[in-house]
């Protein structure tokens, strides 16, 4: 491809779009970019040049570094070149943050307390996003989406919550739509868990996940994600990785989800009710999760003693999820972690024999591997949208 074919509107756009993807993992020379792009070094000038007068780059010859010539090649996104926003509705809090267009964040606000949302809060929501767009926003710089993370089922067609128990309380409401009326901006409606899986992925900092494996993400309920040749698989009313939904049996031979066995809500549910049925446990009557954690540390018997058969219980589950996708790498995500290595023990474990070779692991980050996914699904969207100007 020539500096010529650059005048074409669809290939300068591709050309725009795709210097930018390669300037999102790091800083370039436009040498470096003609050979990813299979283009003439003249052909890439030629755009890097619009692109600075479109301020989308910079070249970081201009940062007055004497000591550091190297970079006077280098070629990097510009910080004004667009923000993008994150709202993520975790178990219960809600978070909003911003980033530029080279992932890096510089705003967040966290409300806690929001463990089941009403209508009040989403108009709260909608009011901190504009008044952060408001205080962010320049001549060159704009907000250009904002993309939702939430748990539950997203029918793909309609583009909007299909069941989730976050939102129970306003069923009736198209939140996608009403994000979108209110802000003006464009909404992007995805799965919490499977932006995990994405945010594990590509910003894993000890394993990256490789192209194919399952995140099995255990917090007040039970989520996951499949990764497959690269691409979430969802299915089409987003209840692929349900994992949760899947049946077993407890041992009294009751059928039962495993979310009714695995989950945090579960187990504190199970260990309260050893405490009723008179067995002595350190924890105080209306305990939460994290003394729940403390008693397992502290070796309290009833609640290692149900930990450890929650554990076996996920021990079970990838081994059948092992059978059925042939997949060799699994990660566990969610509060669940607060247990430590002695959980991953014991799921590992419970795994059948010739299993032993499949990798169990927790996810590297924390809650914001679902923030850094969003990020990497609003830039993919957000390139687009800025080599259209």
């Amino acid at each position: 491809m020539t500096a010529k074919g650059v005048k074409n509107t669809g290939i300068r756009e591709r050309n725009i779009e795709s210097i930018l993807r390669l300037l999102y993992s790091k800083n370039l020379s436009a040498t470096h970019i003609a050979k990813a792009l299979k283009l003439s070094k003249t052909a890439v000038f030629k755009i890097l040049t619009e692109m600075e007068s479109m301020h989308l780059v910079e070249n970081l010859a201009g940062n007055g570094d004497e000591n550091e010539k190297y970079k006077r090649t280098l070629y990097a996104i510009k910080q004004d070149a667009g923000i993008l926003g994150v709202l993520e509705f975790g178990s219960t809090y809600i978070k909003i943050v911003f980033s530029y267009l080279n992932g890096q964040i510089f705003d967040e606000t966290t409300i806690e307390d929001r463990e089941f949302l009403t209508s009040n809060d989403l108009d709260e929501i909608a009011q901190i996003i504009l008044n952060k767009k408001k205080q962010f926003e320049t001549d060159t710089c704009k907000m250009i989406s904002v993309v939702v993370s939430t748990p539950g089922q997203i029918n793909k067609f309609e583009d909007e919550i299909e069941n989730s128990v976050k939102f129970k309380l306003i069923k009736q409401v198209k939140v996608r739509q009403f994000f979108e009326d209110k802000l003006g901006l464009n909404i992007i409606l995805k799965n919490d868990i499977n932006l995990a899986m994405l945010g594990e992925q590509h910003y894993g900092m000890v394993e990256r996940v490789a192209d194919s494996g399952i995140l099995i993400y255990i917090d007040s309920g039970i989520g996951g994600a499949i990764l497959n040749e690269n691409k979430i698989i969802d299915g089409d009313f987003g209840y692929a990785a349900e994992f949760g939904l899947i049946s077993t049996f407890d041992q009294f031979g009751n059928s039962l989800v495993y979310d009714l066995i695995c989950s945090i809500n579960s187990i504190k549910k199970q260990i309260a009710y050893q405490q009723f049925v008179g067995k002595q446990v350190n924890l105080e009557p209306d305990f939460r999760y994290r003394h729940v954690v403390k008693a397992f540390y502290e070796k309290d018997p009833v609640v290692m003693e149900t930990v450890k058969y929650t554990a076996h219980k996920i021990g079970e589950l990838i081994s059948n999820l092992s059978y059925i996708f042939n997949y060799k790498q699994f990660f566990i995500g969610g509060r669940i972690k607060a247990l430590g290595q002695q959980y991953i023990g014991w799921v590992s474990e419970a795994m059948v024999e010739d299993l032993k070779q499949v990798s169990v692991k927790y996810t590297t980050l924390g809650d914001e591997n679902i923030i850094y996914g969003a990020i990497h699904i609003g830039l993919t969207h957000a390139f687009s949208v800025v080599a259209k100007r």
